[in-house]
């Protein structure tokens, strides 16, 4: 059978804010809280002071209206160049582009981070530094240039070493899924290496999960399946152990991937299946469809195969529903 490409199941990580605002009532306080920022505004001189209001008022926005997120970020960014103030324009040019990263325009995003990585890297702001590198990264994956994507991630990996270790993680795990997507296996290997390595003398041990899944992927890549299978698992009880059930999901699906190439169909559908009930917990419809993607290959073995051993779970999913689906596929 014909595997999936393994980018599929690459990770994509933004560690631009510890909080989320995805609720109804978050961002109702959020828009309070720009409300107060922008009633300063008039009452603002123009100096150091309004520009970092503008920035405020820029970040807030991100999440539930980044368009005007960028429109304040353009106001920060003009008066910061009005008084050739070069943090100012380090911080207004981020935010501009973390906007714009949020509306999902990410050729947008790009030059304002390229920018504001310029002035960041002559003021040596580290902080900033690492940050829009690892946007970039994020920005240049998502429209599919993988190269400048790793050279990107390498770029905010020692910068994040120096301010946010978690980060520092992040950008490790991210490089090591583009040596993937570039089948630079090797660089892969290493990098999750480096990743573990740093993991363990941190003490951030999920993150030492993450190296054994990018581990995984590169032997499921090089076809040694047992291997992967070993690694996955290994990976697997580590996000278990924490409740980290979104990484659980990633997890099921890459070892329902190994059974699958190994044609052992019964136990892949067991761990699509696992995947796909947290997946719905989670409302992730684009999960969703990955893992019915999958299981929807067109190889007719495996889905008289699903056929047979659709009842393997006594949870209601989508599997059942999903049968008519496969039928046009074969």
């Amino acid at each position: 059978m014909t595997l999936k490409p393994l980018c599929a199941f690459a990770f994509f990580t933004v560690l631009l804010n510890s909080g989320t605002l995805n609720s109804l009532s978050a961002q109702n306080s959020n828009q309070v809280v720009i409300d107060s920022l922008i009633a300063e505004l008039p009452k603002a001189e123009p100096d150091t002071n309004k520009v970092n209001l503008l920035n405020d008022i820029s970040n807030a926005y991100k999440r539930i209206d980044p368009e005007k997120g960028v429109e304040y970020g353009e106001q920060g960014f003009a008066l910061a160049e009005e008084i050739n103030w070069i943090k100012g324009k380090v911080i207004t040019l981020s935010n501009t582009g973390v906007n714009y990263f949020f509306m999902g325009d990410y050729f947008a995003a790009i030059p304002k981070l390229l920018q504001s990585l310029d002035y960041a890297e002559e003021i040596q702001h580290t902080r900033a530094i690492a940050q829009n590198a690892i946007i970039l990264g994020l920005s240049f994956e998502r429209t599919n240039q993988n190269e400048p994507a790793l050279e990107y991630y390498l770029r905010s990996i020692e910068p994040y070493k120096k301010t946010n270790i978690t980060a520092a993680a992040t950008a490790m795990k991210n490089a090591a899924n583009i040596y993937i997507n570039l089948e630079n296996y090797p660089g892969a290997l290493a990098m999750a290496t480096e990743l573990y390595d740093y993991s363990t003398e941190n003490g951030l041990e999920s993150r030492q999960a993450d190296a054994y899944v990018v581990r995984g992927r590169a032997y499921l890549a090089l076809s040694n399946y047992p291997l992967a299978q070993q690694i996955f698992f290994k990976a697997i009880s580590i996000f278990e152990k924490y409740d980290m059930r979104r990484r659980m999901s990633d997890g099921y699906l890459s070892i329902g991937v190994v059974f699958q190439t190994l044609e052992e169909y019964e136990k892949a559908l067991e761990y699509y299946n696992k995947a796909l009930v947290i997946s719905e917990e989670l409302g992730e419809k684009e999960t969703n469809a990955l893992i019915l993607s999958d299981i929807g290959d067109p190889c007719t073995t495996f889905v008289n195969s699903i056929k047979k051993h659709a009842s393997i779970t006594s949870r209601p999913s989508r599997f059942t529903s999903s049968m008519k689906t496969m039928k046009t596929l074969t």
